[in-house]
């Protein structure tokens, strides 16, 4: 069973890790910022948004992607 607790990277200032039910709340704060949402796609997110973002299962390939002028 894989540990979905588990921690990709760590500096002093970062920490790498899967998102957990427990990160609902700050991650709703976050996008329902309207300081942070005006920068972004999203306006009036909401909390059931947030719980299924949280919920959604993913998989993220580590890579490089270059502009197309290289």
């Amino acid at each position: 069973m894989e540990n979905d607790n588990q921690v990709f990277w760590r500096t002093d200032c970062l920490v790498l890790r899967r998102f957990s039910i427990d990160d609902t709340n700050y991650f709703h704060f976050y996008r329902s910022n309207s300081e942070v949402a005006k920068f972004q796609s999203w306006v009036n997110y909401q909390y059931h948004e947030a719980k299924t973002f949280v919920n959604e299962p993913r998989i993220v390939e580590i890579g490089f992607t270059l502009s197309p002028e290289y």
